[in-house]
């Protein structure tokens, strides 16, 4: 089901087959104990389906920026999820990819025992 899954989200990817720029899919997330629910981030969305492929939305409300790097479920709950950009840091959702919120970061001490700055 999964090969099946992301066929469908290749072809409504790349630009053969949508007349849009290519969007490479650059990590894939699958829900636990529903295969009918994966995520997968590209070099401009975050796309989740809950049909087992047969249909792809985009969930990008709250992310500043669409070059999405990585994206993992939480191990603990199967709603929370983590996306690593690049450009605006890490975001947190926990409502299934509906919004996103940017993680503070902080910068923790050195090998030297000091704070990196």
């Amino acid at each position: 089901m999964l090969k099946e899954a992301l066929a469908t989200l290749v072809i409504c990817v790349f630009p053969t087959a949508c007349g849009n720029q290519s969007d490479a899919i650059v990590s894939i997330a699958i829900h636990p104990t529903n295969p009918n629910i994966l995520y997968v981030s590209t070099n401009e969305r975050v796309y989740k389906t809950r049909d087992g492929g047969h249909s792809w939305r985009p969930m990008n409300k709250g992310l500043e920026t669409l070059n999405i790097r990585a994206i993992v479920l939480s191990s603990l709950d199967p709603h929370m999820l983590y996306a690593g950009t690049n450009g605006s840091g890490l975001y947190r959702s926990k409502d299934g990819a509906q919004t996103w919120t940017q993680v503070q970061l902080v910068t923790g001490p050195t090998a030297s025992g000091s704070t990196a700055s």
